[in-house]
C-alpha cells in the first residue's frame, strides 16, 4: 500500500519530463511569478504542453495560477510544496522499513 502511494504521488509530481523541469525551475527560483508563455521559454518548451503540466501541478496545489489584470501568473505554492515533500519523505521512510 505504501509503495503504491509513493508511486502515485511521484507519478503525479514528476511523471513527465516537463513536470520535472517545471519543479526544478520553481525550486531553484522559488520567487518566480510568470506567465505560462514565459515559463515555456525558460525551459525551452511549447506553451501548450507546458500549460497542460502546469494545470496538473496547480490541481495538486504545488503551483498557483492567479489572475493579475489580463495575465494568468504562475508561482510556487511554498506551503503545499513543503507539505508534499514531507509526505514523500514519510512514504520513502515507511517503504525502507518494510
Amino acid at each position: 500500500m505504501k509503495e503504491t502511494g509513493l508511486h502515485e504521488l511521484s507519478e503525479k509530481l514528476i511523471g513527465t519530463e516537463i513536470k520535472a523541469e517545471l519543479l526544478s525551475l520553481f525550486h531553484m527560483n522559488p520567487g518566480i511569478l510568470d506567465t505560462v508563455d514565459s515559463i515555456a521559454r525558460r525551459i525551452g518548451r511549447m506553451p501548450g504542453e507546458v500549460e497542460t503540466e502546469i494545470t496538473t501541478l496547480v490541481d495538486l496545489g504545488v503551483l498557483r495560477k492567479e489572475r493579475f489584470g489580463n495575465l494568468d501568473i504562475v508561482s510556487l505554492n511554498t506551503e503545499k510544496d513543503k507539505e508534499i515533500q514531507r509526505k514523500l519523505a514519510e512514504l520513502i521512510e515507511a517503504g525502507m522499513k518494510e
